[in-house]
């Protein structure tokens, strides 16, 4: 017979689709961890113009939600924005969410597309989107220009306790330029790369992935990771979708 209780153990389950959690006997707090959609990058001018900005991440939160044993928690798992075809602007991420817990779990703002590339300049970047329970306002992506794509702003979004912001998009490049803007990864560092040429910019980062790469000139961008920004189209060509959502349940039993 045993003379001692096992220690609590932190235990997981990653959601990468949407589907339902039993909260299990005795517990009494799930820790919600969860990033919303990253914006689609977006697609290069028709007929010559610039490349297309890169997409923004979508936001993180991280909260502990009160639950009660046997409870059935409803989770919804992010899509990704679409990418912006020849002259079209990327799509907008979806929302992750989790609901049936004792109050209203936060939800993460999703990242917003990259702008199509212009006749002369090339698309903005996606910005991050700052909306909900958050008075904040998410960082704009980078302005394109006639010349190379401009880089995303350094990540120095806003950040409460249980949320950050998401990371904006780099640059398409203009008829002038030679590349398109790069952007960053979430701790701040130069990453993802914008496309050679009149290039797309490149996807902004997510707390989970990397953004993706701009596409060369008259070339596709790369998809973003978990929650990250798609890269957008060189000159003539589509931008790339961002990437889809993901929730985290963790809890002690």
């Amino acid at each position: 017979m045993a003379l001692y209780n096992p220690l609590p153990t932190l235990r997981q389950q990653a959601f990468d689709a949407s589907g339902t959690f039993t909260v299990p006997a005795g517990v009494n707090l799930v820790s919600v961890t969860m990033t919303s959609g990253g914006g689609g990058g977006g697609g290069g001018h028709a007929t010559g113009g610039g490349g297309g900005g890169g997409g923004a991440s979508g936001s993180i939160v991280m909260f502990p939600l009160p639950v009660t044993p046997g409870a059935t928690l409803t989770v919804t798992v992010a899509a990704a924005g679409a990418a912006g075809t020849i002259g079209a602007n990327g799509g907008q991420g979806g929302v992750s969410r989790v609901t049936g817990g004792n109050i209203e779990c936060p939800v993460p703002p999703p990242g917003n597309g990259g702008a199509a590339g212009a006749a002369t300049n090339g698309g903005n970047g996606g910005s991050a989107s700052g909306a909900g329970l958050f008075p904040y306002a998410g960082a704009n992506g980078a302005t394109g220009g006639s010349g190379n794509g401009a880089p995303s702003p350094a990540f120095a979004g806003n950040a409460a306790p249980f949320y950050v912001d998401g990371a904006p998009g780099g640059s398409g490049a203009g008829t002038s330029g030679t590349v398109g803007g790069g952007s960053r990864s979430y701790f701040g560092t130069p990453y993802p790369q914008g496309g050679t040429g009149i290039g797309g910019g490149a996807g902004g980062g997510s707390m989970m992935a990397d953004g993706g790469e701009g596409g060369d000139e008259t070339a596709t961008g790369t998809v973003g990771g978990i929650g990250a920004g798609g890269g957008g189209g060189g000159q003539n060509a589509e931008g790339s979708a961002g990437g889809p959502g993901k929730v985290v349940l963790s809890w002690i039993a």
